[in-house]
C-alpha cells in the first residue's frame, strides 16, 4: 500500500496516470475523455498491479512496473472531484477510502494517480486477497485449520463475521461469496476443522439500493454480527474473544462486550496507525494482545486451557 499519512496536497499539477479501466478505450475511458485535452501513451511507474474483481486492476507498492497513460486534464478541480468519486477517495484525513489520490512522477511528469486503499480484507484464517470472490483463490494460513479444529474439540464455538461491502457495491453476488466459503469449509474438513456460523455484511456507505446505509449495526466495528451470533447459537459474549486482522475487528469485540480480542499480524495491519487505534486494552475489562499469526492464538488466550 502505499502511504498517505502526512501528504499534503500539491496545487498546480494538471496531469494524470491512468493504468486501468479509465485508459483509452476501455470501460470508463469516457469519463476522463471530456476533460483531457492530450494523452502521453505507454508511460511506465513504479509498482505493480493487483487483480481486485473482474478486470478492475489496483496500484499497490512493488518492484516492477506499470504501464499507463499521462493525460493533461482541464478543470482540474471538476475533474478531480469526479474522480475521486468514482475512486472512493473520501480525503486524505480519512482512512476508509477504496483509492487513495497521491502525486507521482512519470517521464519527468508530475501527476495524480489512484493506489488501492486495501481496506477490505481477511487476513487472518486465509491469504489476503483483495475483494475475494474466486474459490480458486482461497489459501489457508499456516496454522488456521489447526487452531480452529483444536476449538473445535474443546466445543469453543467458532463464528466468522466478515464486512463484505463488494456485496454491496455490485462488484460480486451472494453465489460468488458462498462459493468461496463452501471452498473455505471443504479446505478446514481436510483436518476435521469447522466454522459453526458465518456472518457477512454487505451494507455501506457507498453501496448500492437497500445495502447503501451510511453506518449499519452489523458492519464492524459496529458489533451488530457479533449480538446476531449470541442470538444463534446462544453464546456468553463476556467470556468470548474476537481474532481479527484490523482494528475495526478488535474495535468490534470491545463494544460487543467481549473479554478480549487478538490482533493478527499476517495482514497488512502492522502498520503504525493499526497499531495505535487498537490501544484500548484494559485487563479488567477487555484484553487486547499482538499475535504473529493464528497459529500463536491456542497459547495465548485462557480459552485453550
Amino acid at each position: 500500500m502505499f502511504g498517505t499519512k502526512g501528504f499534503v496536497k500539491k496545487s498546480g499539477v494538471d496531469h494524470l496516470f491512468t493504468y486501468g479501466t479509465l485508459r483509452e478505450g476501455e470501460s470508463r475511458s469516457h469519463i476522463l475523455s471530456e476533460f483531457s485535452d492530450k494523452i502521453i501513451r505507454d508511460c511506465r511507474i513504479d509498482g505493480r498491479l493487483i487483480e481486485l474483481y473482474g478486470d478492475y486492476p489496483g496500484l499497490i507498492k512493488g518492484d516492477g512496473k506499470v504501464t499507463g497513460e499521462v493525460h493533461r486534464v482541464t478543470n482540474v478541480k471538476e475533474a478531480l472531484q469526479t474522480l475521486d468519486s468514482i475512486e472512493g477517495f473520501r480525503g486524505y484525513e480519512e482512512e476508509d477510502s477504496l483509492f487513495n489520490r497521491i502525486l507521482v512522477d512519470c517521464n519527468e511528469v508530475t501527476c495524480w494517480t489512484y493506489v488501492w486503499g486495501g481496506k477490505e480484507r481477511d487476513g487472518t484464517i486465509i491469504e489476503h486477497v483483495p475483494y475475494l470472490y474466486r474459490p480458486e483463490q482461497v489459501v489457508l494460513l499456516p496454522g488456521a485449520a489447526e487452531t480452529i479444529g483444536l476449538a473445535n474439540k474443546l466445543a469453543i464455538p467458532v463464528i466468522l463475521v466478515t464486512n463484505q461491502s463488494g456485496v454491496g457495491r455490485g462488484y460480486y453476488n451472494w453465489d460468488d461469496f458462498s462459493n468461496v466459503q463452501n471452498n473455505i469449509y471443504k479446505k478446514l474438513r481436510q483436518t476435521d476443522a469447522w466454522i459453526d456460523v458465518i456472518l457477512a455484511c454487505p451494507f455501506h456507505s457507498e453501496a448500492s439500493g437497500v445495502f447503501k446505509q451510511l453506518d449499519h449495526p452489523y458492519r464492524k466495528p459496529n458489533p451488530g454480527m457479533l449480538f446476531r451470533a449470541t442470538e444463534l447459537l446462544s453464546l456468553d459474549l463476556k467470556s468470548s474473544w474476537i481474532v481479527g486482522d484490523s482494528a475495526i475487528d478488535i474495535l468490534a469485540g470491545k463494544s460487543a462486550g467481549c473479554r478480549g480480542g487478538a490482533h493478527v499480524l499476517t495482514g497488512n495491519t502492522s502498520e503504525e496507525t493499526e497499531i495505535e487505534k487498537i490501544k484500548i486494552s484494559d485487563p479488567k475489562r477487555y484484553k487486547v494482545i499482538s499475535i504473529n499469526s493464528i497459529k500463536d492464538l491456542a497459547s495465548c488466550i485462557p480459552l485453550f486451557e
